[in-house]
């Protein structure tokens, strides 16, 4: 059995990055192990997340459409940005 490749918050967020070249080495990387396995740790899905949510709701909508829709429809509170610790190295992308 092959182990795991566990990827950060960097690899999975580069594929939304503005230079071209880091954005395809980023998908590259996923659909070469399209096949394979690869795994991220829930404190690294919480810097992608952090990342999103600190975005317009506009753009938090479009990245995860699934997210809150019984808030939108009921008049319910919109996510709420947090204090983010590890994002400096994500300002260039749009998330």
């Amino acid at each position: 059995m092959t182990a795991d490749v566990f990827v950060d918050a960097d690899v999975f967020m580069g594929m939304h990055h503005e230079n071209e070249a880091l954005r395809r080495g980023c998908k590259a990387f996923f659909v070469e192990r399209l096949k394979g396995r690869v795994a991220m740790s829930l404190e690294q899905v919480g810097r992608c997340d952090d990342l999103v949510w600190r975005r317009p709701r506009e753009l938090q909508d479009a990245y995860y459409p699934f997210m809150d829709p019984a808030a939108h429809r009921h008049g319910g509170q919109p996510r709420r940005a947090t204090p983010s610790r590890t994002s400096a190295g994500h300002g260039r992308t749009p998330f």
